[in-house]
């Protein structure tokens, strides 16, 4: 388990990454106070630091795996 806003410094060592993102829209401040629950304004953040995490911590044929538990976002993470 891995905080996805922390830096990966180690050498890329992954064959999966698996995660079900907080997906939910609101103000910085819900996404301080519940990060379990909220990812920034247009609710993607956690998406955003992912595919910066894979470029890191992924193996060269390793691979994503995303679980969407809510619609309500859908369309933004599909952009």
């Amino acid at each position: 388990m891995s905080d996805l806003r922390a830096e990966f410094t180690d050498a890329p060592q992954y064959d999966l990454l698996l995660c079900n993102p907080p997906q939910l829209a609101g103000p910085p401040a819900l996404g301080v106070a519940r990060p379990d629950r909220y990812a920034g304004p247009e609710g993607v953040d956690y998406y955003t630091a992912l595919a910066r995490l894979a470029n890191t911590a992924l193996k060269p044929a390793g691979r994503v795996a995303l679980m969407q538990t809510s619609l309500s976002s859908f369309a933004a993470v599909r952009q």
